[in-house]
């Protein structure tokens, strides 16, 4: 096989491999995709909401926290 042709193989392989990874990570990133801006000093609904201090809530988030509410945060939620 001439030296050409073998790099366009190994680019058309790569291309091949690096299109499947991103497409398989797809829907991992729409769903964790926020459906609303964050909001800073009006309680933590979702774990991306800031606090007063503007720290994100993350664990301590309503959305986080066993039972109680259930907000709506992200796309997987709907």
């Amino acid at each position: 096989m001439c030296q050409s042709c073998k790099w366009f193989v190994v680019s058309l392989l790569a291309i091949a491999l690096f299109s499947s990874s991103s497409l398989l990570g797809m829907d991992e990133a729409l769903a964790l995709t926020p459906l609303r801006a964050a909001r800073q000093g009006q309680g933590c609904e979702c774990p991306y909401d800031q606090d007063s201090a503007g720290r994100n809530c993350g664990g301590r988030s309503a959305y986080s926290r066993p039972g109680g509410a259930r907000p709506l945060c992200y796309q997987e939620d709907r």
